[in-house]
């Protein structure tokens, strides 16, 4: 759950980062704004290596890095205020929903 402050209304496309297994692909996830609600299954299975920084000119305390797969989940239309941004497991098929990284909301003109 996120507090979020809408500045800018309109439509936006939402797209999380994510990773997941084979052996857990097809969960179904929901974000959801006020009464509005956008699903999707996470597919396909995305579980690439972790790989050493090899491109920093300095000692990399933080670990080891991972490329993450970009999901769609559809669009909501946010109007101004404040308001509770939430992401959640609908359905759990296999031992986990997805390794998650990041959201991405971006207005759609």
């Amino acid at each position: 759950m996120w507090d979020v402050e809408v500045i800018t209304a309109g439509r936006y496309r939402a797209t999380v980062y994510y990773t997941c297994p084979a052996s857990d692909v097809d969960s179904l996830v929901e974000l959801g704004w006020s009464d509005q609600r956008c699903v999707a299954r996470v597919a396909p299975a995305f579980d690439p290596p972790l790989t050493a920084a090899q491109h920093d000119r300095t000692l990399r305390i933080e670990g080891d890095m991972k490329a993450f797969l970009p999901l769609e989940l559809g669009e909501l239309t946010l109007s101004p205020g404040r308001g509770e941004l939430t992401l959640r497991a609908v359905e759990i098929p296999g031992k986990q929903v997805m390794d998650f990284r990041l959201l991405v909301l971006s207005r759609i003109p």
